[in-house]
């Protein structure tokens, strides 16, 4: 029994190792890709040895402002983010602890605009921000971050708050809270975790979008997608750029995740267990 056991751990063990290497080898080849020279980036078969430049680095710095690219991203994230936040967990909670007439219909449009794919708002967004002077903006780019993040901020929050017993409802305002009193001192902290966890992958979609900035952004509102997009031209595709980019672009994300990685389990696991 004792060798079956070893036999069956060791097993376990080469199962998520293969699984490791195939979820990290990609990110380690574009890693690579960003020092190699265009000649090795082309290189068949693929060079594995190679004299690390940094030349790449200093095109996308240099020659396409890549600090301001990667501000847009970090501003309109934490814009889209913000706002859905504001709007979404008032929203939450007004479904979840108010008798509202077709509160399931509405629910329903609520999803479908999360499902509706994001071709069919582009030409509407665009002739409307096309209309009031807003193309290539941080505002309007965040704007449309938020139709598709804040219906998944509603649904998620609104489920964190329904594990929330009503008699603290009712408690708090016996003791003389307001409506958004107990929302605010209240359900908030308790609910709190899954929030964060919410809030976190609210950021990575933000990020990650790619359509709508495309559409309505030109020079000065690109964001990391978009221009790691612009890499693959008519005359040819700039690996290394594009590698030096990837790179530069998955780095916060990285970090982020890493030192939030607590709050999001914790988060994603709020409410799984009822004591």
């Amino acid at each position: 029994m004792r060798i079956k056991r070893i036999l069956e751990n060791i097993s376990s063990y080469i199962v998520l190792l293969a699984y490791l290497v195939v979820c990290i080898f990609p990110l380690i080849w574009t890693v690579m890709g960003a020092f190699k020279t265009a000649a090795d980036a082309t290189a068949i078969p693929p060079a594995w040895i190679f004299k690390p430049t940094l030349v790449n680095w200093e095109r996308i710095f240099y020659e396409l402002n890549y600090g301001r690219i990667l501000l847009n991203s970090t501003i309109i994230a934490c814009i889209a983010t913000g706002l859905s936040l504001i709007v979404g967990t008032g929203a939450a909670y007004a479904f979840d602890r108010f008798r509202i007439r077709g509160s399931g219909t509405i629910m329903f449009w609520i999803l479908s605009l999360r499902m509706a794919p994001p071709i069919a708002f582009v030409i509407p967004y665009y002739i409307i921000f096309s209309t009031f002077k807003l193309l290539d903006t941080q505002l309007a780019v965040s704007i449309t971050h938020t139709t598709f993040i804040l219906p998944f901020l509603i649904w998620l929050t609104r489920s964190y708050i329904a594990e929330v017993p009503k008699e603290l409802d009712e408690a708090a305002k016996i003791d003389g809270c307001s409506t958004l009193g107990v929302l605010s001192k209240v359900i908030l902290p308790i609910v709190a975790p899954g929030l964060i966890a919410t809030t976190i992958i609210s950021i990575i979609f933000s990020w990650n979008e790619f359509m709508f900035a495309m559409i309505l952004t030109g020079t000065e509102a690109r964001t990391l997608p978009v221009a790691i997009a612009g890499f693959q031209t008519d005359r040819a595709i700039w690996w290394g750029q594009m590698a030096a980019a990837l790179t530069l672009g998955t780095l916060p994300v990285l970090v982020f995740a890493m030192i939030v990685q607590r709050h999001l389990v914790k988060g994603l696991t709020f409410g799984a267990v009822k004591g």
